[in-house]
């Protein structure tokens, strides 16, 4: 779905019914069929709304509304004639792929009620998918437009559609709307869109692409609802371990939104996190960040946002991330030479892992030393994101601290990647927190001349790289 709103323009097919000579050519003749009441001029007059609206170049959308069709064509979805209910909501389809004032006009005319009354056709599939292309539209408009129409029960309505009977197309659609549903800020009103993860659970593994990739959009959005819907995406059996399989597909377009819904996991409480890592979050981290082929820096970027949010969790949770030595080597490897956005994330993993009131033992913090953080952090000193560059600082203030704790000398490492360079520079900087960490980090470990020559003698080797790794579930 790459964030589109809406759905392509229909355009022209075959008519099948009504010679072409008898539809009504001027906009004075449409209204007279649409006046008249009777069965076979409203369809033909619906129809000859609809060949307008889907000319190739610019459809006549405004002129359709100011003729005053709008609310013609909308009676026209409660016909007992299917063909009539279909060219209605095919045109209102078109009009509402216009901008947002032409879609108010469908949906301040009762639009909303009379395309989801379609959704009672039992007889043509084909009438039902063309409302869900309208509703789709609607609900892609905006939190406003998506909220009206999830008050007229679209959910409900929709349910008996979702089955594994109806064709691709008509599933593509039905996935793309539902994502839809789940779009824009603020989130909607979760009793309304819960009962959406059973389906999108079963569009994840359905055979078509496009219903795997929109399911999973559906749920990123879902996802940054907040904890409880996290939780319950987390309480639907195989859901969590679907989008990390899509994930580590060979597909951006399936791995950036998967990638995503996992990520907005992990920002919310400690419980949904486990539940995160539970399902082999840092399994597949590992294999992301690790295999031969390449990933878009998006991905990379959020797979590592997803692993600083668990450097912020529990103990436990920090443990786990600091024994896994992939990881940690590849995120070494990436602050020095990535993307700058994927080495904010990686500072921040190292940042998290290591401040705060938990402290890391002493093999973690051995761990973080053996993937180079300290050199590779001294890089990220130098930029010019003043709340990057006090994570930074934190972060050497930690691991200072760590090293006295487990009696461990890195003050010679710190000197040589640059960092004390950087240190004694920053206690010019304008910001108040950033020149009292420097200070304090150069007073308090570099204030004399000579550097004791104590503790532990670390050995550093290449980051490793893990060749070939397997990841399934």
């Amino acid at each position: 779905m790459e964030d589109l709103n809406t759905s392509p323009l229909k355009t022209n097919s075959p008519d099948r019914n009504d010679d072409e000579r008898l539809l009504p050519k001027t906009y004075n003749e449409i209204r007279s069929f649409f006046e008249s009441g009777i069965p076979s001029q409203l369809r033909r007059a619906t129809k000859a709304c609809r060949k307008k609206l889907s000319a190739s170049g610019t459809p006549p959308i405004d002129e359709i509304i100011d003729a005053g069709f709008v609310d013609p064509l909308i009676k026209c979805l409660y016909s007992n004639d299917t063909s009539t209910q279909k060219e209605a909501a095919w045109a209102l389809t078109n009009i509402t792929c216009g901008d947002e004032r032409q879609t108010a006009a469908v949906v301040n005319k009762g639009g909303i009620s009379g395309l989801t009354h379609c959704f009672n056709n039992d007889e043509d599939p084909e009438t039902v998918e063309q409302a869900i292309w309208a509703i789709g539209n609607i609900c892609g408009d905006g939190p406003r437009m998506r909220d009206l129409v999830l008050e007229h029960g679209i959910v409900n309505k929709i349910m008996p559609h979702i089955k594994s009977e109806q064709t691709n197309e008509f599933l593509a659609n039905l996935t793309w709307m539902l994502s839809n549903l789940c779009r824009n800020k603020p989130a909607p009103e979760f009793k309304q869109v819960e009962p959406l993860l059973l389906p999108l659970n079963a569009l994840l593994g359905w055979k078509e692409s496009r219903c795997n990739i929109d399911s999973a959009w559906a749920l990123s959005y879902f996802s940054d609802g907040g904890d409880e819907y996290v939780e319950a995406m987390t309480k639907v059996d195989g859901l969590i371990k679907q989008l990390m399989t899509l994930a580590a597909s060979s597909k951006p377009k399936m791995m950036v939104p998967a990638i995503r819904a996992l990520g907005n996991g992990l920002t919310g409480d400690d419980i949904n996190t486990e539940a995160m890592m539970s399902a082999g979050y840092l399994d597949m981290a590992s294999y992301m960040l690790t295999s031969e082929e390449r990933k878009p820096d998006s991905v990379i970027k959020d797979v590592i946002w997803g692993l600083s949010n668990i450097a912020a969790g529990t103990s436990s949770q920090q443990h786990r991330l600091a024994a896994s030595t992939y990881i940690l080597a590849e995120v070494g490897h990436q602050i020095k030479g990535a993307d700058f956005k994927i080495r904010k994330e990686c500072c921040y993993l190292f940042g998290n892992l290591v401040t705060g009131a938990k402290k890391l033992c002493k093999d973690d913090f051995h761990n973080l030393l053996m993937c180079k953080s300290l050199q590779g952090v001294a890089s990220i000193l130098e930029c010019s994101d003043t709340a990057l560059i006090e994570v930074a600082l934190r972060f050497y203030k930690s691991m200072l601290e760590l090293a006295d704790q487990y009696t461990i000398n890195i003050l010679d490492i710190v000197e040589e990647c640059g960092a004390l360079e950087s240190f004694e520079k920053l206690q010019m900087h304008e910001s108040d927190e950033i020149y009292s960490l420097a200070v304090f980090i150069v007073e308090t470990w570099f204030g004399c001349d000579e550097i004791a020559d104590d503790g532990e003698e670390l050995a550093f080797k290449e980051p490793l790289r893990e060749a070939n790794m397997k990841f399934s579930f």
